[in-house]
């Protein structure tokens, strides 16, 4: 259990705040001398960026640009002053997309300099660029490439957003709950999106489902009529045999989705059943924008799972969602949060690493600090792979929405509880949710909480959460003969609450304090969540557990 290590900084930028400390005290550590020139002591760092400015998926571009350009400002907002005396300057280039274009522009700035790069945003993209940064000491970070076959131990590509096998768990796990038993794929032949369809086919065949053979097309093709053809054979036989309520489409695509959808709503079987997306397609003006398209997407459900917003961090995203939208004028996804979030772990480790050009040493200190960051997307732990490791993912989908269509997030997967959670059609990117809406006195009593580690020895700790129904009086008791530990009511946002411990005696380490942070949803009878906790020790340690709780009987319960 743990509680988050926050200075917050004089700055109107909130997103800046959970990252302000850790990279103040990286950069007065750098013991740069005051004797030095201003020229050494005033350098420009030259912060790469590679997005889909123009072209397909070119919305999502101008929101990674916003917010890769707010992470700057406010980077260098909060260095004003510091001893490390640098300043970052972004240069980014459009790569449209295309694999090609996005090596000639790493390239590039390669040339002027740039060791570190933000992007680009597809697997295909990152694929191309990854014997390149290998071989040229540059480190990349993706916010969007989920492409398994990238996820490599060791290379000089770091991605801010889980791999497809999460992202197939959940797009299953909804198909799953819907009843669908048969599923027929069609996808972009490119490296992203064909991973996906693998690990998606994988995840459905485990749960005890089929997948037909499906219809692969090429990243150039405009033209759907023959991939359209052969889809609607393969559900017309499907749907002969298991019949409409059993079948649905799964597609992994990007903007193009919006010309096969046009085509597809001619097609009657296709029309008869339903479809689910892929990251690559959630927010996509052009579907929306594509009035034949988005009518076939509303009656086919078509929701889009894409790595999700975290409740627990409501209070900074929120914000700089709004901030990313006035400056981009394009409703910003996780994908854009996450760039924020790795240009502030990019910029402590880089001012950790002591501003080294040794790419092993800059490598280590980047995950140093994504191992200790809370930002917009919450934790930003990354596996060995150097891939992001939790991850729950929203569900996007059209709807009529004021007489047009629109995005609207209808429905999430929690990648720890392995639940899928539904939403109210009503309920957009920046609004409270009016469904499943979480009130204190839902929760007030004592409460028997079972404590599980995520991973190594799952050996169970209990505790005693006394809740009450105001903000007052919460706290967490061990044992009847240790102290109770005060708890403070962080946030009750949705169906989420989020606590915030005083330091404290770890029950699993005995001797050494810690302070935890913990979400809870209240599932049923149950209070089902999950804890960080941070060991008060140098270096820190830090304990990810499940936490699972049920009504404790009697007026003085104490855990088994």
């Amino acid at each position: 259990m743990r509680s988050l290590n926050i200075i917050r900084r004089a700055s109107r930028s909130r997103g800046a705040l959970r990252a302000g400390a850790a990279l103040a005290v990286a950069a007065a550590t750098l013991g740069f001398s005051r004797n030095l020139s201003a020229q050494q002591r005033e350098r420009e760092v030259l912060l790469g960026g590679l997005f889909p400015l123009t072209g397909s998926w070119s919305s999502q571009g101008q929101a990674a640009r916003a917010a890769m350009e707010i992470a700057v400002a406010d980077v260098n907002r909060y260095l004003e002053g510091n001893a490390a005396r640098i300043r970052f300057v972004t240069a980014i280039e459009d790569t449209r997309l295309d694999p090609g274009i996005a090596l000639e522009k790493a390239q590039m700035l390669k040339r002027r300099g740039v060791q570190l790069l933000i992007g680009p945003n597809s697997s295909a993209e990152v694929a191309r660029l990854k014997p390149f940064v290998d071989a040229n000491g540059v480190l990349l970070v993706s916010p969007a490439s989920t492409a398994g076959t990238l996820a490599i131990v060791g290379d000089n590509v770091f991605r801010f957003t889980p791999s497809d096998s999460l992202e197939s768990v959940a797009v299953s796990s909804l198909m799953w709950e819907d009843g669908v038993r048969v599923v027929v794929p069609v996808w972009r032949d490119d490296a992203g999106n064909a991973g996906l369809e693998r690990a998606t086919r994988a995840r459905v065949t485990s749960l005890g489902g089929a997948v037909l053979d499906g219809v692969p097309y090429g990243v150039t093709t405009r033209d759907f009529g023959t991939t359209v053809a052969e889809l609607g054979a393969q559900v017309r036989r499907a749907v002969a045999q298991h019949g409409a309520d059993k079948v649905a489409v799964y597609l992994a695509a990007f903007d193009e989705a919006a010309l096969l959808f046009a085509s597809a709503s001619a097609d009657s079987a296709l029309s008869s059943v339903r479809w689910y997306g892929s990251d690559g397609v959630a927010h996509s003006d052009s579907l929306v924008t594509n009035r034949q398209a988005a009518a076939f997407a509303i009656r086919t459900g078509f929701p889009n799972p894409v790595f999700g917003f975290d409740e627990g961090a409501r209070d900074i995203w929120e914000p700089l969602a709004a901030r990313i939208r006035a400056r981009s004028n394009v409703e910003p996804d996780a994908f854009a949060l996450t760039i924020y979030d790795a240009v502030w772990v990019v910029a402590r480790g880089y001012i950790a690493s002591g501003a080294t050009l040794d790419i092993d040493q800059l490598k280590h200190a980047f995950t140093t600090a994504a191992s200790t960051q809370f930002g917009a997307t919450g934790w930003t732990v990354l596996n060995a792979a150097g891939d992001r490791k939790y991850g729950d993912f929203d569900f996007w989908a059209v709807r009529e929405v004021a007489g047009a269509p629109a995005w609207i997030r209808v429905a999430q997967y929690e990648t720890r509880t392995k639940r899928v959670v539904r939403l109210p059609a009503e309920t957009l990117l920046g609004t409270t949710r009016t469904a499943a809406t979480l009130s204190l006195a839902d929760v007030a009593g004592r409460w028997n909480v079972r404590a599980v580690p995520e991973t190594g020895q799952a050996v169970a700790t209990w505790f005693v959460l006394n809740a009450s129904a105001d903000t007052t009086g919460w706290t967490v008791r061990y044992a009847p003969n240790r102290e109770p530990i005060p708890v403070r009511v962080i946030a009750v946002a949705g169906d989420s609450l989020v606590l915030e411990s005083a330091p404290y005696l770890s029950a699993r380490r005995p001797g050494l304090k810690a302070v935890s942070r913990d979400v809870y949803r209240l599932v049923g009878s149950r209070l089902v969540g999950y804890s960080v906790g941070r060991y008060l020790t140098s270096p820190e340690v830090v304990l990810r557990l499940r936490l699972e709780g049920t009504p404790a009987p009697g007026d003085e319960a104490s855990a088994p």
